[in-house]
């Protein structure tokens, strides 16, 4: 038995069980068998490939003859897991707000930021473990997220974060609505922190201009 863990995975050879027919056996440990045919397979952890080979054929069979002396291998490979990053875009239909899923990008872990496809969905192949999708800031778009703090992949799973990001959302809970109104003006007055969607005419100030821009989306 061998184990490769190059992508994440922690299984050791223990974790496994090895069988010849319905006999248990133990990894490099010689047993002896009756002259006839048999089938070497095992069972353990998901997540990982599994290739038989030495003197047994790629789907466990060996015949064995009398005096004979064989070894197989069963070497078991950590898969990789898929971690897809998804970016909606939700503009006002008025014109104020034009940008689409290309205009952003996202970083993993507080890695590299990376743009989005022009289909909004990006798909990557990731080792087990725990990630954090997080994106820089948009002028006038607001950012709300979904299961994009420490997502857990496992070896061969998968798991998509999704991030949303509408226009004049300036509380940036997803929806467009009095309570931005309300948020802007605070920040106006120093009390709330600005946020990307607090500029939601996109100029570069927050100030009045916004409450009317977010008031006319309403």
């Amino acid at each position: 038995k061998v184990v490769v863990n190059d992508s994440g995975g922690t299984a050791v050879v223990g974790d496994f069980t090895l069988k010849v027919d319905g006999t248990v056996v133990t990894s490099g440990v010689q047993t002896g068998f009756d002259a006839a045919a048999y089938m070497v397979s095992e069972t353990g952890p998901g997540g990982y490939d599994s290739v038989i080979s030495g003197d047994c054929a790629a789907d466990g069979s060996i015949t064995l003859a009398l005096g004979d002396v064989k070894s197989c291998t069963v070497t078991n490979d950590d898969q990789p897991g898929t971690l897809t990053v998804r970016k909606v875009v939700v503009n006002d239909g008025l014109g104020i707000g034009t940008k689409t899923a290309s205009d952003f990008s996202f970083s993993v872990n507080g890695g590299a930021a990376t743009p989005f496809e022009g289909d909004g969905e990006n798909v990557l192949t990731v080792a087990a473990g725990a990630y954090t999708v997080s994106e820089p800031e948009v002028a006038g778009y607001g950012a709300s997220y979904s299961n994009c703090t420490g997502v857990v992949v496992a070896n061969g799973g998968s798991a998509t974060c999704t991030i949303t990001n509408t226009v004049g959302d300036a509380d940036g809970n997803g929806v467009v609505d009095i309570g931005d109104v309300l948020y802007v003006e605070l920040v106006i007055a120093g009390m709330a922190p600005a946020t990307p969607g607090s500029d939601a005419n996109q100029d570069g100030v927050i100030d009045m201009a916004d409450v009317l821009t977010i008031l006319f989306m309403i």
